[in-house]
């Protein structure tokens, strides 16, 4: 019984956090539904929960004051678990509170920003994929999905094609094939817009972003946001400015330490290797980190066919 106030501000901490993260549900209006819950939870609800208690102690033909009626009803509102996570001086009343309660008691990986150049105070930030993989693999149910696809790669039939475990490219990395379980990861790059795309901001205020997924998992759980992870965050500009070679250092680092070191998951009491097994992009965003040109207007459009384009509009 003691954990259960702690277990519902916990849940309640997660309700918040995910009008935060998934609905994209702003500061200021969560800040006003934690006002007004808690208002609810204290004041509003202390006559009706006087109304029940003295209706349930007359169905017992228990004789109560009414002064001991008001006074159980209002210390039930104060110890309501939720009146004391919202309270004015409680661990989710304000969005530095909230920020402090989630670093505490959710596994959260906090972003680290990299300078590119003091002067002109040009840098990106980086959520370290070692940790975020820590804290994934803590999941039993990943676990599992780890080792199953693992027994699943060592009895796969040569004949049928069910995933890219299956591919020659997969079997021939001897990184992927030899380690049993081995993780292996899809890389993920590509530019957004934050403002509206259509304006007269266009360009000014791009984003070059790079996420990643485990791969162990089935692709109906891959293809889901959930399981989609945020590895680095540029502005368009500086990576064309600065280079792939500056932004990706610090995930490139952390790439060979999982490729040469492994990651220990106390859980399975191994150490796990894996790598990178392919980078998913548009075509700009192919072209922009292999290194092309980046312009569609020229003769060969494709890296694939090398057809050119007067054979485009050939029936």
């Amino acid at each position: 019984m003691r954990e259960l106030p702690y277990l519902i501000e916990k849940n309640v901490a997660h309700l918040l956090l995910k009008m935060e993260s998934i609905f994209n549900v702003p500061q200021r209006c969560i800040d006003e539904l934690v006002e007004e819950l808690h208002f609810i939870s204290l004041s509003a609800s202390g006559p009706l929960l006087k109304d029940i208690l003295r209706s349930c102690l007359k169905k017992h033909n228990c004789e109560v004051d009414d002064f001991i009626i008001s006074e159980m009803a209002t210390d039930l509102c104060k110890s309501n678990p939720i009146t004391l996570a919202l309270g004015h001086n409680a661990p989710l009343s304000t969005s530095y509170k909230r920020r402090e309660y989630f670093k505490e008691h959710f596994s959260m990986v906090e972003p680290i920003e990299y300078i590119l150049s003091a002067r002109e105070k040009r840098s990106f930030q980086y959520v370290p994929i070692l940790k975020s993989l820590h804290e994934v693999l803590k999941k039993k149910e990943i676990q599992d999905l780890l080792r199953h696809s693992s027994e699943a790669d060592s009895r796969s039939d040569t004949h049928f094609y069910k995933s890219f475990h299956d591919g020659i490219h997969f079997k021939n990395n001897t990184l992927l094939s030899e380690n049993n379980p081995a993780i292996s990861l899809i890389l993920y790059v590509d530019d957004f817009e934050v403002c509206n795309p259509l304006g007269t901001s266009r360009k000014k205020h791009k984003i070059t972003a790079v996420y990643w997924v485990l791969a162990n998992v089935p692709p109906l759980l891959r293809s889901s946001l959930t399981s989609i992870y945020l590895a680095i965050l540029c502005k368009a500009d500086d990576v064309k400015k600065f280079g792939y070679s500056a932004v990706l250092e610090p995930l490139l680092k952390d790439l060979a330490s999982l490729e040469e070191e492994g990651l220990y998951i106390p859980s399975l009491g191994l150490r796990v290797k894996g790598t990178v097994y392919c980078v998913v992009a548009d075509n700009l965003g192919a072209h922009s980190i292999g290194g092309f040109v980046e312009s569609f207007s020229s003769t060969h459009v494709c890296r694939f066919c090398l057809g050119e384009r007067s054979q485009f509009q050939i029936p």
